[in-house]
């Protein structure tokens, strides 16, 4: 396994840049062949302590981790290239690097130590509008965060108007995300001020193919996000349903899917009568009519806060995975807080 130093990327710099060695040909990978590496590390904060949560992205190819307990992070599968690498989580400073991974021979790449500093937070009204680039027309149920925490969810007319309690001061990573439209995730100055706004363009994605098999040893995606997906089907430790499999249901609604998972019950959110809360079993007594983790395009939304028939429609979907007790949620999307289970939405 390659490995830099440990605290070589404790950096207290906004931005670093990384290049690793480049592997002699012959040793153990023949000429012209091209491998993909697992990026590997930890991140810690200004105290050497592991930080759980923190959302670790490829920019240029939209891949993503979350780090665990003692705050490792694995991102498979990356091809040699050069990528900007963004650490983000609501109350530490956004941090970038640019990394060169060249042709190597190992199958691994550990990062080292990445050390994240504290940022100054305050309560911020956050209020603005999502709308179409090419129609102008507003996009209406569009999730709006920073820094990994989704705070709103767009109106009928694409604004939105939210008080977010710990915002943090300076650069922030602004997402919006929406079924059917290309994830956007751009960086933003928040101010030191009592109020930020913001207009936004998201764009629709084109139709996605489904996955094409182009020999007996290899699967190409045309929706990467999906190849995950599928491995975690095929190893088949939770309930999965392809486009396929929801056109074949003909679900009234998101929620009416899971009529068809064991032990699932759907409930009236008290709250919220236009909400129904999805909660299992095997979560235990103290799950019983509580929500679950609930992930769109693998950001967390907010629990309790976000209708699920509101924000997704049955045929909008290209897979759901839906994971009913801990001991099977993929560890990326296990954070503090999904003992009563976790459902993966991703859209076409």
């Amino acid at each position: 396994m390659q490995s830099l130093p440990r605290c070589f990327l404790a950096s207290l710099l906004t931005w670093a840049t990384i290049t690793l060695p480049t592997a002699v040909a012959g040793q153990d990978q023949a000429i012209g062949e091209t491998r993909s590496i697992s990026l590997v590390g930890s991140v810690a904060d200004s105290a050497d302590v592991g930080e759980v949560g923190v959302v670790v992205v490829i920019t240029e190819m939209g891949v993503s981790a979350v780090s665990d307990e003692v705050g490792d992070f694995v991102l498979p599968e990356v091809p040699p290239g050069t990528y900007t690498v963004r650490f983000s989580k609501p109350g530490l400073a956004v941090k970038y690097f640019e990394l060169t991974l060249p042709e190597i021979r190992d199958d691994t790449v550990d990062m080292g130590l990445v050390i994240l500093q504290r940022a100054r937070a305050r309560r911020l009204r956050v209020h603005g509008q999502v709308r179409d680039p090419e129609t102008q027309n507003p996009v209406a149920y569009a999730m709006v965060g920073l820094n990994g925490a989704m705070f709103a969810m767009t109106e009928t007319d694409g604004t939105f108007d939210a008080v977010v309690d710990t915002a943090t001061v300076g650069l922030s990573v602004l997402s919006v995300r929406h079924i059917g439209h290309r994830p956007l995730d751009v960086n933003v100055q928040v101010p030191d001020d009592s109020i930020f706004h913001f207009n936004v363009e998201l764009s629709k994605l084109p139709i996605q193919l489904e996955p094409i098999v182009i020999s007996a040893e290899q699967t190409i995606y045309a929706n990467p996000r999906m190849r995950e997906f599928y491995e975690r089907r095929h190893v088949g430790s939770g309930t999965y349903f392809t486009a396929d499999d929801i056109e074949k249901l003909q679900p009234a609604s998101t929620t009416s899917l899971f009529h068809h998972v064991p032990g699932a019950s759907i409930a009236e959110d008290p709250n919220d009568p236009a909400n129904r809360i999805v909660s299992f079993q095997r979560g235990g007594f103290g799950c019983r009519g509580k929500s679950t983790l609930i992930f769109l395009d693998g950001v967390l939304l907010p629990r309790g806060g976000v209708a699920m028939d509101a924000v997704t429609r049955p045929e909008r979907l290209a897979g759901v995975e839906v994971y009913t007790g801990p001991a099977s949620i993929p560890v990326m999307y296990n954070p503090t807080g999904s003992a009563c289970g976790v459902i993966l939405l991703w859209s076409k």
